[in-house]
């Protein structure tokens, strides 16, 4: 890089953080205000020669437009102008590098606070950008909707749309010649803002022989958006997204779950309310029916043995409903556990769900519930790949094998 590229990357440097006086001095000392030098920064940086990498005229550029944002305007601009004004054979592969170009040019025009002028240029191409083969395009209309609604920089990372654009990189094809073509003006005209946006966001896949036209280079609609049918995700987010596994909810498990519950509150409560109703028929009548006469004192009060049939009565109830508000309390938790289907579920006819029950009723509960069962494996040898078909019986004993000689060998697992 050149002395003067590297002094003009500084003053940039001090502009954008606000040093006005070491901006003067610099100036001074560098002799960049000499020579009635004065052009915007944009303009400036557009006049230097760079012989240096990549990556060094991409952070040169990049930061020139940051001031002066109108450097994206124009050097899309100019791609436009160029890419009308190629061959007929290259013209239509060319036109397809506009709609990604324009989507991150907005983009950053937003991200500097350009938001005027990214509306204003939105407004200029909307309707050539929606137009993909000679026909309107409802994906590419859709997406520029979606990136209209990205006004201001807080926006890039919370809008959907935005955040997925940033994080991919758009595919297209083009011919090994039209890519030449591509960069031979790029690097010629020194467009290193647009260079920047497609080595970061555009993958080119390239093909040997004639370019592609018409719906082989893009006029189909299913191809046509940024996001190439992706719903508005990137791949790459979609696979950083954590799983979510579990059971699903409104299964045939939860309602079995929940019909049991009902079945062992009603239970409790009966047996509640007949003990409670035993402990004051008893009471009342002094329990001379129910316990004999020397349930009650010279007195006439209850003995000592009927105040403890009462409390133990009263305990069995206190039991009853603590069990009961923990059967409460698990249901409530498996339900929490359960995951909402993506999509709404099938319903299941009455005979699979009689036969889910049955499975569920013949299902062993285990005491503590944290001991799993253990698991065996069994092995059918000799089968030479003529193995068909196997099941086993409910209680777990039996096991049928089937085989393509229609022979059937039933075996016993306890005999193992």
């Amino acid at each position: 890089m050149k002395e003067k590229d590297i002094d003009f990357l500084v003053l940039q440097y001090l502009k954008k953080k606000g040093y006005s006086h070491a901006e003067q001095v610099f100036r001074v000392q560098s002799n960049l205000d000499q020579a009635g030098n004065e052009e915007p920064a944009g303009q400036q940086s557009q006049s230097h020669s760079l012989d240096t990498d990549a990556g060094l005229q991409d952070l040169l550029f990049c930061v020139a437009a940051e001031a002066n944002p109108q450097a994206y305007v124009d050097s899309f601009d100019q791609l436009v102008a160029w890419a009308d004004s190629s061959l007929d054979l290259y013209r239509v592969e060319l036109q397809r590098v506009l709609y990604p170009v324009f989507v991150h040019v907005y983009l950053q025009l937003v991200q500097y606070g350009a938001s005027h002028t990214a509306a204003d240029l939105l407004k200029q191409y909307r309707r050539r950008l929606v137009e993909v083969g000679g026909r309107q395009s409802s994906i590419r209309a859709q997406e520029l909707v979606e990136l209209q609604a990205v006004a201001v920089a807080q926006h890039l990372d919370a809008h959907p749309f935005a955040k997925a654009a940033r994080s991919s990189r758009s595919t297209l094809a083009l011919s090994s010649y039209s890519f030449e073509l591509l960069m031979h003006y790029l690097q010629g005209t020194k467009q290193w803002l647009l260079l920047s946006i497609l080595n970061s966001h555009v993958r080119f896949e390239l093909h040997e022989g004639l370019p592609l036209l018409d719906a082989a280079a893009g006029g189909d609609d299913e191809g046509a958006g940024l996001l190439q049918g992706q719903a508005g995700h990137d791949v790459g987010a979609i696979n950083a997204t954590p799983l979510d596994l579990g059971l699903l909810r409104d299964g045939t498990e939860d309602s079995y779950a929940t019909q049991k519950l009902q079945l062992e509150e009603e239970r409790l409560s009966k047996q509640s309310a007949a003990g409670t109703s035993a402990a004051a028929a008893a009471a009342e009548d002094g329990f001379t029916e129910g316990f004999g006469d020397d349930m009650l004192d010279d007195g006439g009060a209850l003995s000592a043995a009927a105040q403890q049939a009462s409390a133990a009565a009263k305990r069995l109830k206190a039991v009853r409903d603590r069990a009961l508000a923990a059967a409460k309390a698990k249901h409530k938790d498996m339900l929490e556990s359960r995951r909402m289907p993506m999509i709404p579920l099938l319903p299941a006819h009455d005979k699979l769900k009689k036969s889910q029950r049955d499975d569920l009723e013949a299902r062993v509960q285990l005491h503590p519930p944290d001991n799993l069962p253990s698991a065996a494996f069994f092995s059918i040898l000799n089968s030479q790949q003529t193995l068909t078909s196997m099941t086993v019986s409910p209680d777990t004993k039996l096991v049928a094998a089937g085989f393509s000689d229609s022979l059937v060998r039933l075996t016993h697992l306890a005999l193992l």
